[in-house]
């Protein structure tokens, strides 16, 4: 599971990276991605970006039971319709046991990122 996240936490910092827009006057100079954008900056928004995910999870894990069940999101998103709660789990409940783990959140939020 750890390998994944990497490889999925990998791919979305090669994303960022060629994402970066170069202003129109940067054509005529030769302009290293680094220096837009370096692997130290990288690294900090992947953790911090991880950091939030699991800030977000602990809060909704009510119980603190390192888990999150439907009447846990429920709970923290009361306006959320029985579908979008269906389909929240079903997406990201990789192994169907009716609970959603911290890997498995931040793989969902992570899939959902690449999705956008």
């Amino acid at each position: 599971m750890r390998g994944r996240l990497r490889h999925r936490v990998t791919a979305l910092a090669l994303l960022l990276l060629l994402s970066v827009q170069l202003p129109v006057w940067a054509s005529d100079e030769q302009v290293e991605p680094e220096a837009v954008w370096n692997e130290d900056d990288i690294e900090l928004d992947i953790d911090q970006m991880l950091s939030d995910y699991t800030s977000d999870f602990h809060q909704f894990d009510l119980n603190s039971d390192g888990l999150v069940d439907a009447l846990e999101v429920r709970a923290s998103f009361e306006e959320l319709h029985k579908e979008e709660l269906y389909t929240f789990f079903r997406f990201a409940d990789s192994d169907f046991d009716g609970t959603v783990s911290l890997p498995e959140y931040i793989d969902y939020l992570l899939a959902s990122e690449e999705d956008d």
